[in-house]
């Protein structure tokens, strides 16, 4: 029974290895690793998004859906787009869990998601993903809408707000 377990025990880490290091390969061939959103930004995001009209909002780059998922609980329509596969299972594996009926999750490059329709967006990207994104978002958005950013600026907008490491951007046509 023990050289069972033992194998079992093996053969488990084995496989922990190996989804890590996919894991890592994915995050380092896209250029967008994994870094978790603070409790506090998410907070403010929300608290800034339940004062506007916003209705539907796109995360570019949800990670495991947190801002989503925030998102969705107070009643927000929720576009997550997530490259990594890993990650997107694991946000559908919590919208079925949890019944996150509002949250709709997309695998796939956030650089060709339709924003067509989208009153925010929310990113956490570095300022080269940004600077790619940035005319895109401002030409293709309607007027009145918001662009959240955590952590990084856009290069030519001066954002509206700024709380904290989130920047808050209106798209003005």
């Amino acid at each position: 029974m023990i050289p069972i377990l033992y194998l079992l025990a093996q053969i488990s880490c084995l496989f922990l290895i190996i989804l890590f290091a996919v894991f890592y390969l994915w995050a380092n061939t896209f250029g967008v690793p994994f870094v978790p959103s603070d409790r506090r930004i998410v907070n403010n995001m929300v608290n800034f998004l339940k004062k506007t009209k916003v209705k539907k909002v796109a995360e570019l780059g949800a990670g495991d859906g947190r801002v989503a998922f925030a998102l969705a609980r107070e009643g927000f329509e929720v576009l997550a787009v997530e490259v990594n596969p890993l990650l997107s299972l694991w946000m559908r594996l919590v919208k079925f869990v949890r019944r996150y009926n509002k949250v709709e999750i997309e695998n796939k490059d956030l650089f060709k998601v339709d924003i067509k329709g989208i009153d925010a967006i929310i990113v956490y990207l570095y300022p080269e993903h940004l600077e790619k994104l940035e005319e895109r978002f401002f030409k293709e958005m309607p007027s009145g809408s918001y662009i959240l950013s955590n952590t990084f600026t856009f290069k030519n907008h001066k954002p509206i707000e700024n709380t904290g490491k989130l920047y808050i951007y209106q798209v003005a046509k």
